[in-house]
């Protein structure tokens, strides 16, 4: 029997499509069933199995975010706990809109209580400054949270990352438009994240308070304060707003008020070339009144988190705090800044917020990174190990790359990209936008060794 050409096309059509949708479907259950076991043997079976069904570098993150991972909840407030470290929890409260599915991704608010108040109190007020555009955001707040300075005394724990992959386990959230706002000590909880884990963050808000950097840190703001850059923020603040704020490591003097720390810094904004940083001041207005105009959430609220920046520089006191866009510090190098039982003499001529910068800032960890075309040079400081992680924004992986660590060539060659690294990085930061693909991982002594998918990595939370 003779088969006309005419009809032979759209049978053939359909079982290609028909074979499409089922690979489809199989790589769907691999990349469920990897986030569901907890074995590194398994996982490794499972990306190998996405890998034969061939998912492609451009609809991971779209297949990610169509997985079952996440439970439906009703509409409303729901409460969780959060293991942060050193034996400690944190509460968290957390406001899921009308209409929320998990099916999709939402942008997330996470909202910072002052003192004297707690979580629930504050997720109403910032439920507030949204009015009618409320339930199309996610909304979370902690409370008696610890890290809000630089100076932030023990223990160190890394509340602020561990809370946020705590909630994106919880609920389905865009790791792109994730936000933080908060009111005094809430708004220096907000510039500490928007300084210490910027690429974490689409944009911060912080009302009536001071840069998380003690102000009697002489050389704090010029060293620490680029790490904001290209990050949007709104800082409010009253020019009347006389509270006192502690020193330096909140030793007994003060460094100032409010209004008289916030004007110091306003004045060195455009040396140090902020012009992300919206900033107002309110005439006329204390502490305690300190409030946005409608427009000013609406328009942060609209950024999305830088991807794939081919310059980052980072300044950080914690190896939890020592990530910077595609570079990550694994282990610490040298003495550091843990000991607040330190006595501080200024030497001759000198003043004691002097004698602090001199002391202090160079305990600080560094790390900064540049790629141009295929070449990588990265510079750090008090990193004993990190990993430069690849992806198809930064380099071509087709052609060779090279990468220097302070001054000397580390790596040189090909790197493959792999499904198994892509996976195993989504799952340890639960973060679906920014995927690496591929990986180099240095240690002390300058030997570099391509990531693969069975590689193991320190955890966020170490035991002290």
């Amino acid at each position: 029997m003779r088969i006309r050409r005419h009809l032979l096309f759209p049978v053939l059509l359909s079982t290609l499509l028909a074979a499409a949708v089922a690979a489809e479907k199989d790589s769907v259950s691999s990349l469920a069933a990897y986030f569901e076991t907890s074995g590194p043997q398994g996982r490794r079976e499972l990306a190998a199995a996405a890998e034969r069904d061939g998912v492609p570098i451009e609809r991971l993150a779209a297949q990610l975010h169509g997985l079952p991972l996440w439970p439906q909840l009703a509409p409303g407030r729901h409460e969780m706990e959060v293991e942060v470290g050193f034996g400690q929890r944190r509460r968290v409260t957390l406001q899921v809109p009308r209409g929320y599915k998990p099916e999709k991704a939402w942008p997330l608010i996470l909202c910072y209580h002052p003192s004297g108040l707690d979580g629930p109190s504050f997720l109403s007020q910032c439920h507030g400054m949204l009015g009618p555009d409320a339930d199309r955001y996610l909304l979370a707040a902690p409370t008696d949270y610890r890290q809000t300075r630089l100076d932030s005394p023990p223990p160190f724990t890394p509340e602020h990352p561990a809370v946020l992959r705590a909630i994106k386990e919880k609920l389905h959230v865009d790791s792109d438009r994730v936000f933080a706002v908060g009111y005094s000590m809430g708004g220096h909880a907000s510039w500490a994240l928007a300084l210490l884990h910027p690429d974490l963050l689409a944009g911060a808000m912080a009302l009536a308070s001071t840069i998380a950097i003690p102000g009697d840190l002489a050389g704090g703001w010029e060293k620490v304060a680029p790490n904001l850059a290209g990050l949007p923020l709104v800082h409010l603040w009253g020019e009347k707003d006389d509270l006192d704020q502690p020193g330096f490591e909140g030793r007994n003097q003060k460094a100032g008020t409010m209004a008289s720390i916030n004007g110091e810094f306003s004045a060195l904004l455009p040396r140090l070339g902020l012009e992300n940083l919206r900033e107002r001041r309110l005439a006329g207005i204390g502490h305690l009144d300190a409030s946005p105009k409608p427009g000013d959430l609406a328009k942060l609220l609209k950024n999305k988190r830088q991807p794939w920046p081919k310059r980052v520089g980072h300044v950080f006191r914690h190896l939890h705090q020592g990530s910077a866009f595609w570079l990550e510090a694994l282990d610490w190098q040298g003495a550091g800044w843990f000991d607040f039982q330190r006595e501080v003499a200024p030497a001759e001529g000198e003043t004691l917020p002097q004698a602090y910068g001199r002391i202090f800032l160079p305990l600080l960890g560094e790390l900064r990174g540049e790629v141009t075309g295929q070449k990588i040079k990265v510079e750090s400081r008090h990193v004993a190990e990190l990993v430069v992680w690849l992806s198809p924004e930064l380099i071509d992986f087709a052609q060779p790359i090279e990468i220097e660590l302070d001054g000397k060539k580390v790596f040189a060659g090909k790197l493959e990209p792999s499904l198994a690294v892509a996976l195993a990085h989504a799952e340890r930061k639960r973060d679906f936008e920014r995927l690496p693909w591929a990986g180099v991982r240095i240690d002390a002594a300058g030997n570099a060794t391509a990531v693969d998918g069975a590689m193991a990595f320190p955890a966020l939370i170490r035991q002290p």
